[in-house]
């Protein structure tokens, strides 16, 4: 986990050697009396350890934050590209 206040999750799956040095998604899908860790399965991966992208994908997910592309209408709110701010001061 890249939050060391989460705990490490137990998952099952045979992709072991493939999910090496990977950013994955798991779900926690229960966490038994008798076990020191939470049992979960495996969701997705997002990519590389150490990728730019991927971290930053991580970094969203983390603190929930969307991560969509912004809509066109959204997009039609900004200034134009070749914008600068005028010094009137």
């Amino acid at each position: 986990p890249v939050d060391k206040r989460m705990p490490r999750i137990r998952i099952v799956t045979r992709q072991r050697s493939a999910l090496q040095r990977k950013r994955i998604v798991v779900a926690i899908d229960a966490w038994p009396s008798t076990s020191q860790y939470p049992l979960g399965h495996y969701v997705n991966t997002l990519g590389d350890m150490g990728d730019k992208a991927t971290e930053t994908q991580v970094l969203l997910l983390e603190h929930d934050i969307p991560g969509n592309e912004f809509t066109t209408e959204v997009l039609a709110c900004l200034p134009p590209e070749d914008w600068t701010l005028a010094r009137d001061w």
